[in-house]
């Protein structure tokens, strides 16, 4: 085969496999690997966020020992997300848990990278829907709330602004702060 035909052949492969648009209202059980795990999340896409504006994103984060869904159900997001015009992702922690430094569970105890993975999974968001790059937000109850502390200090660069609930001011510094590069 020439090398003209095998571009083409590839770029018409490509074209072909263009990645589908968020539908609107709630999409539950999302996928994506993240350090040889299958993690899972859910997304609000409200019908006011159709249309070319990029629009602000929620994580809404979890406490330890529960999960997306449930978290979906005491935050009132949603409802807000559906006035106001704006994403909201209910990711799931493993073992029902964050990886906040020092709390909780055993996303701490084996040291899971859940900063990675909220990271990846608001670029597969941003694939697929028109984000805002100057309008992602994180929060969370309690574990969730320690793993939006987590955020705030190891990806400032993606998160506009955090609002932890329920959890204080972590009294040890993260392993960033102790030992800067």
């Amino acid at each position: 085969m020439d090398l003209a035909l095998a571009l083409t052949l590839i770029s018409l492969m490509g074209a072909s496999q263009a990645v589908a648009e968020l539908p609107i209202g709630l999409t539950v059980d999302l996928t994506l690997t993240h350090d040889l795990e299958f993690r899972s999340y859910d997304v609000l896409r409200p019908a006011s966020t159709v249309g070319p504006t990029p629009r602000p994103l929620v994580v809404d984060l979890h406490g330890f020992t529960s999960n997306g869904d449930s978290q979906r159900g005491l935050s009132g997001w949603n409802t807000l997300a559906e006035t106001h015009g704006f994403l909201v992702a209910w990711p799931d922690g493993l073992f029902s848990s964050w990886n906040g430094i020092n709390c909780c569970g055993d996303a701490v105890a084996n040291n899971v990278d859940d900063v990675g993975f909220i990271r990846a999974m608001v670029a597969a968001i941003g694939a697929e829907v028109g984000i805002n790059p100057e309008r992602i937000y994180v929060t969370g109850l309690s574990n969730g709330g320690a793993m939006s502390h987590r955020l705030a200090c190891e990806a400032a660069d993606l998160f506009a602004a955090a609002a932890p609930m329920s959890y204080p001011i972590p009294h040890v510094d993260p392993p960033a702060a102790r030992n800067p590069a």
